[in-house]
């Protein structure tokens, strides 16, 4: 967390795009729900699972009421058009949700993606000044390959990290909360079933990562080593062909 924090200091001038990815994840999700709130009382609606209501029943911010009023809506809806009409409304309603909510999935990722990138440029930027700003004698005790592999393999690891870091963060919460809030509403037991559940899987998901992030650490340094392998090779290339050594580096490689 402390390192994430390090790093998420240069993403302040960024801010927004981070908003940014917050409001349209936010605006695909509820597109997401709207889709499949509005198809499936339909189709109950359609086959006869639900009673129709053709009176307009008195609106109140209660949980049967609403279903209420949203039931009279759709038969109304039925009523009007017949079964085939309103099926073709509700079907090219349904596939504008999900073009609303893959338009704005889309935006989020750009989004995320622009703050990405502009961190990651900052982060090279300094590690590069950096390596500028060191004396001779660092150069020449560190190995060339580990500083390739900080700039460009470590670079790469903190990319992906980032935009994995900022999607839980930003998305996920509001992904979650208004799941919840909708399977609450429709399922009181359901959810605290799923609720019950949630600790479990936690704690394998915690020791999954943890195994993850110990062998993403030795293939970190082995990369390393590899590049550092292969900057000592091009250096000394004229030596190893002088001394017929190709065969030695093989093995060594």
């Amino acid at each position: 967390m402390k390192n994430f924090l390090r790093i998420m200091r240069f993403g302040r001038p960024y801010a927004r795009f981070a908003v940014l990815n917050g409001v349209f994840n936010l605006l695909a999700t509820v597109f997401h729900l709207a889709s499949m709130l509005l198809f499936i009382p339909f189709l109950r609606l359609l086959l006869g699972q639900t009673q129709a209501v053709h009176e307009q029943p008195e609106l109140t911010w209660t949980k049967a009421s609403l279903e209420q009023g949203f039931n009279w809506s759709l038969t109304r809806l039925i009523e009007l058009n017949g079964q085939v009409g309103a099926l073709g409304i509700i079907c090219v309603t349904v596939v504008a949700l999900f073009l609303l909510k893959n338009l704005f999935r889309y935006l989020a990722v750009r989004a995320i993606c622009t703050f990405r990138n502009r961190i990651i440029r900052d982060v090279r930027s300094r590690i590069y000044d950096k390596m500028l700003e060191l004396p001779l004698r660092y150069h020449n005790d560190e190995r060339k390959g580990n500083l390739l592999s900080l700039i460009t393999n470590d670079m790469q690891v903190l990319e992906y990290s980032v935009m994995y870091s900022i999607e839980m963060v930003v998305r996920e919460p509001i992904a979650v909360l208004l799941f919840l809030g909708t399977m609450v509403t429709l399922s009181p037991e359901l959810t605290l079933w799923s609720l019950l559940l949630l600790p479990i899987s936690g704690l394998l998901i915690g020791r999954i990562s943890k195994s993850l992030k110990r062998r993403s650490t030795r293939v970190q340094e082995k990369s390393a080593d590899l590049l550092a392998r292969v900057e000592e090779t091009l250096t000394g290339m004229r030596v190893v062909k002088a001394f017929n050594g190709e065969a030695a580096m093989k093995r060594r490689f």
